[in-house]
């Protein structure tokens, strides 16, 4: 029988956001004439492994802790609604299963499932 390498407590989330520049870098405009220059665009990120920022990663705990085993696959959909009375209000609905290969025969197999919904303010 196979034991578990690890448990599944939670999901983390980050995010990324590109503003493109209105004003991009053409070659011969006349910002570029009068020795001004505007950026391509910039990127804002939150990421793990970017440098710190004023915003936090998001953890969204399962409503029970998942066993993982070595070749397991985990496959999840998260849909993010936005309030439509309140912009900044959400809400985040998360479905995972969690599949095992059969140990003799390679075979896939459902392990476990689970759907939970978060609600966000800001």
């Amino acid at each position: 029988s196979h034991l578990p390498l690890g448990t599944l407590h939670c999901i983390a989330a980050w995010f990324d956001v590109a503003f493109a520049s209105s004003r991009g870098g053409i070659e011969g405009s006349a910002n570029e004439e009068e020795g001004m220059t505007w950026p391509q665009g910039v990127v804002l990120s939150c990421a793990p492994w970017e440098d710190r920022t004023h915003w936090k990663h998001t953890l969204f705990f399962l409503n029970a802790p998942v066993s993982v085993h070595r070749g397991d696959t985990v496959l999840g959909e998260i849909i993010l609604t936005r309030n439509r009375f309140h912009r900044r209000h959400f809400r985040v609905k998360i479905s995972l299963t969690t599949k095992r290969k059969h140990e003799k025969s390679g075979n896939a197999e459902r392990q476990s499932q689970e759907s939970r919904e978060y609600f966000m303010w800001r």
